[in-house]
């Protein structure tokens, strides 16, 4: 749970639990750093514009250290760095329950706290997902088995897309299955016996899995199938299962956030 004036947490560790003489003073989300792609048109005097991605998002986060004792400061701050270093999720006040992952941190060196009333900043980077997601996922079942599941799944945000996950579980024997929204799909063949279930899901950091009984199938999809399954955020999207055997499915996202906080 994120508390107080100014708390930032990663992996669950409050910037706060380092002590009382920790203060934060401010945190700031940056700019993103986007990438813009303009490409010539043959035979023709101008260029078109081709879209805008973004490769980065950083947050900013400034604070004092006002234990007197340099040799105290320096073992404070020596902690603080250790639990910044390691990549994982950030939770910041004005983000409720919505999280980034961060990949790595820049930080200052340890002279920087030599002086009891000055401030230091540390900046959290994220490029793998550099966009905020959901602490929690939405969901929508199909609990009745069947071979053909039609599904309305709502996904927060107001991100350009974000990912679909989901768990079929089969019912009868399956050895094919299609699963799609708009025009992203998945075609796979894989041996699905009663009981065991198809999982698409992703790490952390963004990769895609899917898996069969616990075994990568993720090399099945046939070569007309998509990257990915994306989402539209803000809105109901129609998700379609089909297969050659019964199953019952959940679907799950936890949407995306490019721009400031909106529930």
């Amino acid at each position: 749970m994120i508390g107080g004036r100014y708390d930032v947490r990663l992996n669950g560790i409050s910037l706060n639990d380092f002590g009382e003489d920790v203060i934060i003073t401010d945190i700031v989300e940056d700019e993103p750093s986007e990438v813009e792609t303009v490409q010539s048109m043959p035979y023709a005097n101008r260029s078109y514009y081709a879209g805008r991605v973004r490769d980065g998002l950083s947050v900013t986060v400034t604070f004092a250290i006002r234990a007197y004792g340099i040799i105290q400061r320096t073992d404070i701050y020596s902690r603080i760095a250790q639990w910044a270093s390691k990549p994982g999720f950030l939770e910041i006040n004005d983000r409720t329950g919505q999280r980034l992952y961060i990949d790595a941190a820049k930080l200052p060196s340890v002279g920087s706290v030599r002086n009891w009333t000055d401030t230091v900043s540390i900046q959290f980077m994220a490029y793998s997902k550099p966009f905020w997601e959901g602490c929690f996922t939405a969901m929508a079942s199909q609990a009745t088995a069947t071979t053909a599941a039609s599904m309305a799944l709502f996904a927060p945000g107001n991100a350009e897309s974000c990912v679909l996950d989901a768990k079929i579980t089969a019912t009868t024997a399956i050895t094919s299955l299609t699963i799609s929204c708009g025009s992203d799909k998945f075609i796979l063949s894989a041996s699905i016996q009663p009981g065991q279930v198809l999982e698409i899901s992703h790490t952390d950091d963004g990769y895609l899995r899917i898996t069969a009984n616990g075994q990568s199938v993720l090399a099945n999809r046939t070569a007309d199938s998509t990257d990915e399954i994306r989402l539209v955020p803000g809105a109901s999207n129609a998700v379609s299962i089909t297969a050659n055997g019964q199953f019952t499915a959940t679907i799950s996202t936890r949407g995306a956030w490019q721009f400031g906080y909106q529930g």
